[in-house]
C-alpha cells in the first residue's frame, strides 16, 4: 500500500544508502538492489533528496522518512532550504587557464582545484589535505601562488590561471623543471607540482631570491621525501638561468 508520497515498501528494494549530499545529510540514492525491504523497514533514513529528485528534478526539501513496512515511507520531519531556483546546482563560468579560455558548467560548491581536476582533467595539481595545509594544490593566480584547494572557483573568474601543465614552453621544459631534474629534487613526485608553481611564482619576479627568501616562498608545500637540500639548489639553479638566459645545464657543465 502506497502513501501519499506514492512509494511503497517494496520500492526501497530498489535503493542504496550511503551517499551524502551537499548540505552534510546522510541521502538514499537510486542504484542496485543492495539494501532489501525487510532490512529498510526497521530502519530510517532521510529519503527526501531522492524523492524530490525523483518526482520534481531537483532537491528542494529536507524530508525524513521512516519506513513503515504496510504503508511505505512517512513523513516524519520537514525542513526547507532555498529552491533549486533559488540556488543553483551548477552554473556556467569562464576560465582562462594555461592560456586557453574554458567556459564550463561547474558545480556552485567546487573550488578552483575541483574545476581544474574534475572538469578540465588537469590532473597535475593535487589533491592533498584538502583543507590548505600541504600545498600540493598550489597553482598560480596572475602569477601568484595560490591554493587552490581553498579557492572557489567563482573567484578565479577573470584572472590567468596557470598549473603545472602550463609551465613548459615552445622551445621545452621550464628552466626550473630542468633543474628539478639535474639535481634530483623530485623524489616521489606528489608534492612536486605544487613546489614548482610556488618556485616559479617567486623566480618570475625575483630570480635572483637567496636561500631564506625560497625557503620563505616554500614554507607552505611540505615533503616527506626529502630534506629540502636538493629542492632549493633547484630553485637557486634556475633562478641563475633566468638570470644569466643560460640552461641549468650549462651552468653545472653537463653536456
Amino acid at each position: 500500500m502506497a502513501d501519499e508520497s506514492g512509494w511503497n515498501a517494496s520500492d526501497i528494494s530498489h535503493l542504496s544508502i550511503g551517499s551524502v549530499s551537499s548540505w552534510g545529510i546522510a541521502t538514499a540514492t537510486v542504484a542496485a538492489a543492495t539494501v532489501s525491504a525487510e532490512t529498510a523497514t526497521r530502519r530510517a533514513f532521510n529519503l527526501a533528496p531522492l524523492l524530490d529528485l525523483w518526482t520534481n528534478g531537483s532537491l528542494t526539501s529536507l524530508n525524513e522518512y521512516r519506513i513503515d513496512p504496510e504503508r511505505g515511507p512517512r513523513v516524519m520531519r520537514r525542513r526547507w532550504f532555498p529552491s533549486a531556483e533559488a540556488c543553483p546546482m551548477k552554473q556556467i563560468l569562464e576560465l582562462r587557464v594555461n592560456g586557453d579560455r574554458h567556459e564550463i558548467g561547474v558545480p556552485t560548491h567546487f573550488t578552483l582545484l575541483e574545476t581544474l581536476r574534475y572538469v578540465l582533467g588537469l590532473t597535475g595539481s593535487k589533491q592533498g589535505c584538502d583543507k590548505g595545509d600541504c600545498g600540493a594544490c598550489t597553482v598560480l593566480c596572475d602569477g601568484e601562488a595560490v591554493l587552490s584547494c581553498i579557492m572557489p572557483v567563482q573567484e578565479a573568474e577573470g584572472r590567468e590561471i596557470r598549473t603545472v601543465e602550463g609551465l613548459a614552453g615552445p622551445q621545452g621544459a621550464h628552466p626550473l623543471q630542468e633543474a628539478f631534474d639535474l639535481t634530483g629534487a623530485a623524489q616521489c613526485g606528489f608534492c612536486t607540482p605544487g613546489i614548482l608553481c610556488s618556485a616559479v611564482g617567486l623566480l618570475e619576479s625575483k630570480p635572483d631570491a637567496d636561500r631564506d627568501e625560497i625557503a620563505r616562498a616554500l614554507s607552505g608545500n611540505l615533503c616527506r621525501c626529502t630534506g629540502y637540500t636538493k629542492i632549493f639548489e633547484a630553485v637557486q639553479l634556475a633562478g641563475q638561468a633566468l638570470s644569466t638566459g643560460r640552461t641549468p645545464a650549462e651552468i653545472i657543465g653537463e653536456p
